[in-house]
C-alpha cells in the first residue's frame, strides 16, 4: 500500500514539475517578448507584436500564466513534501523490522548455545526463528536487509560451532532422544528411549527441521570472498606486505603466502 502511495506521489510530482517547467518557458518568452518591443520598437517583427499589446490582451494573460506557475510550484513543493513523508515512513518502518529482528537473532542464540536438548527449549527456539523470518521478510531497504543478513551470518556460524560434539561430528542420537546423560549413553539405550511409546522428553520433530533449516547455506548465498584474489606472485606478495601499514605484524603471513604461491606454481 505503501508503495503504490509512492508511486502515485511520484507520478503527481512529475506532472507537476512538467508543467512548472512549461509555464515558466511560456512567462520568459513573454517578459522577452515585451523587453524586445520596448527596446526595438521599430523592429518589423515588433510590428507583429504590438496590437497583440495595444489590445491589453498581454496583461491578463501573463497574470494567468504566473497564476498558474506560482500554484504549480505550490502543489509540486506539497508533493514533494508529501512524498519525501511517504518515503521516510516506509524507511522507519524498514529499520523497525530490522530492530526487532535483530533482536530476536540474539534470542535464538541463547536458546540454543548452551548445547541443550530440552524440548520446551527447542520448541520455543523453532518458533523465534519462524518469527524472526516473518519479521526479516518485512524488511524494504537494501541497506537494512544487509545488515540483517550479516547479522544472521554471524549467529548462524556461532550456532554451527555449538552444535559440533567431538571435534566436528554433530550431537549423537541420545540428544535427540531427550536423554539427559546424552554424552555418555549408549545408542542402543537411545533407541530404545526413541521406540518408547510415552514421548518424555524426545525432542520435537518439527522443532529440529527448523532449527537444522536455519542453519542452512540458502541456495542463493554468495560468499564476499569471491571477489577476493591472493596475490600470487612475488611482487604481489611483497607489495600486499609492505601497504597499509601492518609489515610488523604479518611476517609470518608473508612468509606462508610466498611458500603457498610457490606450491601452487
Amino acid at each position: 500500500m505503501a508503495k503504490e502511495k509512492i508511486n502515485e506521489l511520484t507520478s503527481d510530482y512529475k506532472s507537476y514539475n512538467r508543467a512548472v517547467n512549461v509555464l515558466f518557458f511560456i512567462a520568459c518568452f513573454m517578459v522577452l517578448v515585451l523587453l524586445f518591443l520596448k527596446l526595438f520598437p521599430e523592429e518589423s517583427i515588433s510590428k507583429i507584436f504590438a496590437p497583440l499589446v495595444d489590445s491589453g490582451l498581454i496583461s491578463p494573460f501573463f497574470i494567468a500564466i504566473s497564476a498558474l506557475l506560482a500554484s504549480s510550484s505550490v502543489m509540486k513543493s506539497i508533493t514533494s513534501s508529501q512524498l519525501l513523508h511517504e518515503e521516510n515512513k516506509i524507511v522507519d518502518k524498514s529499520k523497525f523490522y530490522l530492530e526487532k529482528s535483530l533482536e530476536e537473532l540474539k534470542n535464538i542464540h541463547s536458546l540454543l548455545q548452551d548445547k541443550n536438548n530440552n524440548k520446551v527449549t527447542w520448541i520455543l527456539a523453532s518458533r523465534v526463528i519462524k518469527l524472526t523470518e516473518e519479521l526479516a521478510n518485512k524488511i524494504t531497504e537494501e541497506h537494512h536487509k544487509k545488515v540483517f543478513n550479516l547479522q544472521k551470518y554471524q549467529i548462524q556460524h556461532k550456532l554451527r560451532e555449538a552444535f559440533k560434539w567431538k571435534e566436528n561430528d554433530g550431537f549423537p542420537l541420545s540428544f535427540y532422544a531427550g536423554l539427559k546423560n546424552w554424552e555418555t549413553c549408549r545408542d542402543s539405550d537411545a533407541l530404545a528411549e526413541i521406540k518408547n511409546v510415552i514421548i518424555n522428553n524426545q525432542l520435537n520433530e518439527e522443532s529440529i527441521i527448523v532449527i537444522f533449516d536455519f542453519l542452512k547455506f540458502p541456495d542463493n548465498y554468495t560468499d564476499p570472498l569471491d571477489d577476493v584474489k591472493a596475490p600470487r606472485t612475488d611482487e604481489e606478495i611483497e607489495e600486499w606486505r609492505r601497504n597499509g601499514g601492518i609489515s610488523n605484524i604479518n611476517t609470518c603471513a608473508w612468509i606462508y603466502l610466498k611458500n603457498k604461491a610457490k606450491s601452487v606454481s
